[in-house]
């Protein structure tokens, strides 16, 4: 063991008491992410992850543990259990919740925190999830409009092209809808 200790960076020390001297448990999600694609054809991926680390005795009790751990972040293009990396890197994390803003250079799919389930988490299926695209709303903040105003303005477009007329065939004459 003390082989291994010497050999180990000083930032990096944790991992030799938490692989060998603690039952260490995480619960690791990926909350949400979205991506949207930027003027020069690369993506934005805005990912939202959660993370907490526990200890248990040989009872099954658990005591939280402070976060100061190195965990892979990870984006992805294809489907799941095909996926494809477009980043990956362990990036320190020191908070409960945090946001990762990445660039990638193609249209990514999944993105997640430990994607490869390489700590022992209670619920492995969570840290990943599917990217939800956004489109760049750029005319709207010049207008002084709020990312918002997005679905409004999307919304508003819509009932001008034909669906209020298919609502108003569905349900009758509807007036100042």
């Amino acid at each position: 063991m003390d082989a291994i200790r010497a050999q180990t960076p000083p930032e990096l020390q944790y991992l030799v008491d938490d692989g060998f001297n603690r039952i260490v448990l995480y619960d690791n999600t990926a909350v949400s992410a979205t991506s949207e694609k930027t003027p020069n054809g690369k993506y934005k991926v805005t990912l939202e992850v959660q993370a907490r680390k526990v200890q248990a005795d040989g009872n099954g009790a658990e005591t939280p543990l402070p976060l100061a751990d190195y965990i892979e972040i990870g984006v992805f293009s294809g489907k799941k259990d095909e996926e494809k990396p477009l980043y990956l890197k362990k990036e320190k994390l020191t908070e409960e919740r945090k946001t990762f803003e990445i660039i990638v250079d193609h249209a990514p799919t999944l993105a997640g925190i430990d994607p490869y389930n390489k700590l022992i988490d209670r619920n492995a299926d969570d840290n990943m999830i599917d990217i939800t695209r956004r489109r760049p709303s750029t005319r709207l903040a010049e207008k002084g409009g709020s990312p918002g105003d997005v679905q409004s303005s999307s919304l508003r477009s819509r009932s001008r092209n034909g669906v209020m007329e298919s609502l108003r065939a569905v349900f009758g004459e509807l007036e100042n809808l």
